[in-house]
Protein backbone atom coordinates (compact mmCIF):
# COMPACT_ATOMS: atom_id res chain seq x y z
CA UNK A 1 0.00 0.00 0.00
CA UNK A 2 0.61 3.92 -0.68
CA UNK A 3 1.89 4.33 3.23
CA UNK A 4 3.74 0.90 3.16
CA UNK A 5 7.16 2.93 3.93
CA UNK A 6 5.96 4.13 7.47
CA UNK A 7 6.54 0.80 8.89
CA UNK A 8 10.10 1.58 9.85
CA UNK A 9 8.65 4.31 12.06
CA UNK A 10 6.67 1.99 14.70
CA UNK A 11 9.70 0.38 15.43
CA UNK A 12 12.53 3.06 15.85
CA UNK A 13 12.78 5.75 18.42
CA UNK A 14 12.40 9.10 17.20
CA UNK A 15 15.23 10.32 14.80
CA UNK A 16 16.42 13.71 14.52
CA UNK A 17 15.43 14.98 10.77
CA UNK A 18 19.71 15.28 9.76
CA UNK A 19 20.29 12.27 10.94
CA UNK A 20 17.30 10.45 8.86
CA UNK A 21 18.25 12.34 5.89
CA UNK A 22 21.92 11.16 6.14
CA UNK A 23 21.11 7.56 6.63
CA UNK A 24 18.33 7.82 3.74
CA UNK A 25 20.96 9.30 1.48
CA UNK A 26 23.56 6.76 1.80
CA UNK A 27 22.05 3.75 2.34
CA UNK A 28 18.78 3.48 0.95
CA UNK A 29 18.84 0.82 -2.32
CA UNK A 30 16.03 -1.75 -3.67
CA UNK A 31 15.16 -4.57 -1.63
CA UNK A 32 17.42 -4.25 1.49
CA UNK A 33 15.70 -4.59 4.35
CA UNK A 34 17.78 -5.07 7.38
CA UNK A 35 20.07 -6.94 5.99
CA UNK A 36 18.06 -8.97 3.94
CA UNK A 37 18.02 -9.07 0.03
CA UNK A 38 14.01 -8.79 -0.65
CA UNK A 39 12.76 -7.95 -3.84
CA UNK A 40 9.07 -9.21 -4.54
CA UNK A 41 9.71 -10.14 -8.63
CA UNK A 42 12.16 -12.64 -7.70
CA UNK A 43 9.93 -14.29 -4.89
CA UNK A 44 7.10 -14.78 -7.36
CA UNK A 45 9.03 -16.13 -9.86
CA UNK A 46 11.01 -18.52 -8.00
CA UNK A 47 7.94 -19.80 -5.65
CA UNK A 48 7.03 -23.46 -7.19
CA UNK A 49 3.64 -23.90 -7.37
CA UNK A 50 0.80 -25.16 -9.91
CA UNK A 51 -0.19 -21.81 -10.72
CA UNK A 52 0.83 -20.46 -14.01
CA UNK A 53 2.03 -16.58 -14.33
CA UNK A 54 -0.50 -14.59 -17.01
CA UNK A 55 0.05 -13.70 -20.35
CA UNK A 56 -0.24 -10.09 -19.62
CA UNK A 57 -1.74 -7.71 -22.38
CA UNK A 58 0.74 -4.54 -23.45
CA UNK A 59 -1.66 -2.40 -21.18
CA UNK A 60 -1.30 -4.75 -18.01
CA UNK A 61 2.71 -4.85 -18.43
CA UNK A 62 2.10 -1.31 -18.11
CA UNK A 63 0.34 -1.71 -14.76
CA UNK A 64 3.04 -4.30 -13.42
CA UNK A 65 6.65 -3.66 -12.73
CA UNK A 66 9.10 -1.50 -9.81
CA UNK A 67 8.92 2.04 -9.49
CA UNK A 68 11.03 4.60 -7.65
CA UNK A 69 9.99 7.54 -5.75
CA UNK A 70 10.25 10.39 -7.65
CA UNK A 71 8.43 13.82 -5.64
CA UNK A 72 4.71 14.42 -3.89
CA UNK A 73 2.33 17.58 -4.09
CA UNK A 74 0.53 18.21 -0.67
CA UNK A 75 1.37 14.66 0.71
CA UNK A 76 1.83 16.47 4.14
CA UNK A 77 -1.60 17.85 4.00
CA UNK A 78 -3.25 14.28 2.83
CA UNK A 79 -1.39 12.77 5.90
CA UNK A 80 -2.51 14.99 8.45
CA UNK A 81 -6.30 14.74 6.80
CA UNK A 82 -5.92 10.85 7.60
CA UNK A 83 -4.72 11.84 11.16
CA UNK A 84 -1.25 10.72 10.74
CA UNK A 85 -0.02 11.96 13.79
CA UNK A 86 2.79 14.83 13.56
CA UNK A 87 6.06 13.09 13.98
CA UNK A 88 4.95 10.47 11.59
CA UNK A 89 4.32 12.94 8.76
CA UNK A 90 7.30 14.69 9.25
CA UNK A 91 9.82 11.34 8.75
CA UNK A 92 7.58 9.86 6.28
CA UNK A 93 8.02 12.84 3.70
CA UNK A 94 11.57 11.72 3.96
CA UNK A 95 11.20 8.13 2.74
CA UNK A 96 11.95 7.05 -0.77
CA UNK A 97 9.83 3.67 -0.98
CA UNK A 98 10.10 1.74 -4.16
CA UNK A 99 7.12 -0.09 -5.14
CA UNK A 100 6.91 -3.35 -6.76
CA UNK A 101 3.68 -4.28 -8.43
CA UNK A 102 3.35 -8.47 -9.76
CA UNK A 103 0.03 -10.32 -10.62
CA UNK A 104 -0.52 -13.68 -10.78
CA UNK A 105 -3.21 -15.32 -12.10
CA UNK A 106 -4.45 -19.23 -12.32
CA UNK A 107 -4.78 -19.41 -16.20
CA UNK A 108 -2.96 -18.47 -19.25
CA UNK A 109 -5.01 -15.43 -20.15
CA UNK A 110 -5.21 -12.17 -19.92
CA UNK A 111 -8.52 -11.96 -18.04
CA UNK A 112 -8.42 -10.53 -14.82
CA UNK A 113 -10.96 -12.88 -12.83
CA UNK A 114 -9.13 -14.77 -9.97
CA UNK A 115 -5.86 -13.13 -10.45
CA UNK A 116 -3.39 -12.74 -7.88
CA UNK A 117 -2.20 -9.07 -7.29
CA UNK A 118 0.55 -7.92 -5.32
CA UNK A 119 1.54 -4.23 -3.87
CA UNK A 120 5.36 -4.74 -2.20
CA UNK A 121 6.50 -1.49 -0.89
CA UNK A 122 10.44 -1.37 0.08
CA UNK A 123 12.56 1.05 2.25
CA UNK A 124 15.98 0.54 3.97
CA UNK A 125 14.19 -0.73 7.25
CA UNK A 126 11.12 -2.56 5.99
CA UNK A 127 8.93 -3.98 3.74
CA UNK A 128 5.30 -4.06 3.40
CA UNK A 129 3.31 -6.69 0.81
CA UNK A 130 -0.39 -6.10 0.41
CA UNK A 131 -1.95 -8.63 -1.80
CA UNK A 132 -5.83 -8.83 -3.46
CA UNK A 133 -8.18 -9.66 -6.22
CA UNK A 134 -9.99 -7.00 -7.77
CA UNK A 135 -13.29 -6.07 -6.69
CA UNK A 136 -12.51 -8.12 -3.75
CA UNK A 137 -12.50 -6.48 0.29
CA UNK A 138 -9.43 -7.48 2.00
CA UNK A 139 -8.13 -5.58 5.20
CA UNK A 140 -4.74 -4.39 6.44
CA UNK A 141 -3.14 -2.38 8.99
CA UNK A 142 -1.35 0.52 7.34
CA UNK A 143 1.88 1.64 8.41
CA UNK A 144 0.53 4.73 10.82
CA UNK A 145 -1.60 1.87 12.90
CA UNK A 146 -4.64 2.00 11.62
CA UNK A 147 -6.46 -1.07 10.30
CA UNK A 148 -8.35 -0.31 7.23
CA UNK A 149 -10.80 -2.03 4.79
CA UNK A 150 -9.42 -2.03 1.17
CA UNK A 151 -10.77 -2.46 -2.47
CA UNK A 152 -9.15 -2.50 -5.65
CA UNK A 153 -10.85 -1.68 -9.39
CA UNK A 154 -9.51 -1.78 -12.73
CA UNK A 155 -10.76 1.47 -14.66
CA UNK A 156 -9.85 1.35 -18.28
CA UNK A 157 -6.51 -0.15 -19.43
CA UNK A 158 -4.30 2.04 -17.25
CA UNK A 159 -5.62 2.51 -13.81
CA UNK A 160 -5.88 0.98 -10.44
CA UNK A 161 -8.59 2.64 -8.25
CA UNK A 162 -8.19 1.90 -4.31
CA UNK A 163 -10.45 2.73 -1.86
CA UNK A 164 -9.69 2.34 1.61
CA UNK A 165 -12.18 2.85 4.36
CA UNK A 166 -10.95 2.82 8.21
CA UNK A 167 -12.21 0.67 10.87
CA UNK A 168 -12.28 1.40 14.19
CA UNK A 169 -10.46 5.08 15.12
CA UNK A 170 -11.73 7.90 12.92
CA UNK A 171 -14.56 7.72 10.29
CA UNK A 172 -12.35 8.34 7.11
CA UNK A 173 -12.03 7.08 3.68
CA UNK A 174 -9.46 7.51 1.10
CA UNK A 175 -9.42 6.98 -2.39
CA UNK A 176 -6.06 6.11 -4.35
CA UNK A 177 -5.77 6.01 -7.86
CA UNK A 178 -2.78 5.09 -10.07
CA UNK A 179 -2.46 5.74 -13.23
CA UNK A 180 -0.08 3.97 -15.78
CA UNK A 181 -1.23 5.49 -18.82
CA UNK A 182 2.53 7.20 -19.33
CA UNK A 183 4.72 3.79 -20.03
CA UNK A 184 8.04 5.84 -17.89
CA UNK A 185 6.00 6.34 -14.36
CA UNK A 186 3.44 5.59 -12.08
CA UNK A 187 1.20 8.70 -11.01
CA UNK A 188 -1.21 8.56 -7.81
CA UNK A 189 -3.51 10.54 -7.09
CA UNK A 190 -4.65 11.05 -3.56
CA UNK A 191 -8.15 11.82 -1.85
CA UNK A 192 -9.15 12.30 1.32
CA UNK A 193 -12.13 14.67 2.08
CA UNK A 194 -11.52 18.11 0.42
CA UNK A 195 -7.65 17.34 0.54
CA UNK A 196 -5.68 16.42 -2.93
CA UNK A 197 -2.33 14.96 -3.10
CA UNK A 198 -0.24 13.41 -5.71
CA UNK A 199 3.40 11.21 -5.97
CA UNK A 200 4.99 10.52 -9.14
CA UNK A 201 6.85 7.24 -9.54
CA UNK A 202 9.28 6.15 -11.83
CA UNK A 203 9.46 2.81 -13.45
CA UNK A 204 13.26 1.13 -13.21
CA UNK A 205 12.24 -1.82 -15.51
CA UNK A 206 10.94 -2.44 -18.57
CA UNK A 207 8.18 -2.27 -19.48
Amino acid sequence: MLFSWLIFIMTFKPLSTLFTRFILSITLSKGIISGTPTVASEEMNNTTNTTSTVLLSPSDSLLTGTFTYGHSNNFEAYLKELGVPYLLRSLALLASPVVTISKKCPFESSVDEGCLWKIRTDTIFRSHEAEFKLNEESTTTRMDGQTVRFTFKKEGDFKLIEKQTNIGGPDVSTDIIRDFSDSSKMKVNLHVKKVNASSVFYRTDKS
